[in-house]
């Protein structure tokens, strides 16, 4: 009996509809469609980083939710996460042929690292975001909470503010809001969250700023988004949370990647008048925004900006330094 022997690379055969069929066609087809299956995997987020190197406080944050989780060298991430860096902190990851060293003080969807083809814009964009939020939630904090109802004390006292509703006399006091105020006074943030979902949740303008300010402060940008954008269109609330919770609802966009989202209102904040404390702090982000998207008079523009303006800013130098870079 004869062997039948399996046709080499390049050889025609026929098929069941007596059509002739080359294989190595066949086969560059098969490789066409596995690329193609790939490709929506990757954008659902099925790429994995691997962890080469991790030193300090280094964390990584699932898409999905959940607490913020030390990184450790050997780990595997989900790429749909986020990672972020504190002070003395580095992190080196790896995706295939990509590496990409993470600096301190930077937060960073991996996304977003997945998809700039040169990832110092976008790893310099964060820590730029980093060092503009420095300080306004907790060296204001005493004038922050006063706007949000202190009365009595002063805030900003070591002793402990005496706390009062804005209901008129006579009315319940909301005492989850009560104790909301003094958690997040103490930056018990989670406690915060805690004490107004038990009560019903974020129905009110001030409830919404104290939630989305609270989930900022622990990390947890995206669902810190709603509270600041209902906050940053109130009212009822004082410009300066107004102010604030825009700015910090821009800056969670651009953790998460959104970075054409956070521009209209980096640019009103820039351009108000007259200038709010966080112009300068506005220009600065706005010039690194415009340095991801590959701007680079855009990025110019916004760091002479901030320097003809703003000339006694604590971003001055880093401003000068950037532009130094650019030339």
């Amino acid at each position: 009996m004869k062997k039948l022997q399996a046709p080499e690379a390049g050889v025609k055969m026929r098929g069941d509809s007596n059509h002739l069929i080359d294989k190595s066609v066949v086969m560059k087809l098969a490789a066409a469609l596995a690329c193609a299956l790939m490709v929506p995997c990757a954008l659902a987020g099925t790429v994995r980083w691997k962890v080469e190197f991790a030193a300090g406080d280094a964390a990584y944050r699932q898409s999905d939710g959940g607490r913020w989780k030390k990184c450790a060298p050997g780990a595997v991430l989900d790429g749909s996460g986020m990672v972020r860096t504190g002070k003395k902190s580095t992190l080196v990851l790896e995706a295939g042929t990509r590496r990409v060293t993470v600096g301190p003080e930077s937060t960073v969807s991996l996304e977003a690292l997945l998809a700039a083809k040169d990832s110092g814009p976008l790893l310099d964009l964060s820590n730029a975001a980093s060092r503009a939020v420095f300080g306004i939630l907790h060296e204001k904090r005493g004038r922050m909470t006063e706007t949000l109802g202190v009365r009595g004390d002063d805030a900003g006292n070591d002793r402990q503010p005496v706390w009062s509703d804005d209901l008129e006399p006579g009315q319940p006091g909301d005492q989850a809001l009560e104790i909301a105020r003094k958690n997040y006074d103490e930056g018990k943030y989670e406690e915060v969250i805690a004490a107004l979902k038990d009560a019903g949740g974020m129905h009110s303008d001030e409830r919404a700023c104290l939630a989305g300010m609270s989930y900022f402060n622990l990390g947890y940008y995206r669902e810190s988004i709603d509270g600041l954008d209902r906050a940053a269109s109130s009212k009822a609330l004082g410009n300066e949370l107004k102010t604030t919770s825009r700015f910090l609802a821009a800056l969670s966009r651009i953790y998460l990647g959104d970075h054409q989202s956070s521009i209209a209102d980096l640019e009103s904040l820039a351009e108000a008048r007259p200038a709010g404390d966080l112009a300068p702090r506005a220009c600065f982000v706005l010039a690194g925004l415009y340095r991801v998207r590959g701007d680079a008079d855009a990025a110019r523009r916004w760091y002479e900006a901030l320097i003809s303006r703003y000339p006694s800013s604590d971003l001055v130098p880093e401003a000068r330094r950037k532009l130094a870079e650019m030339q």
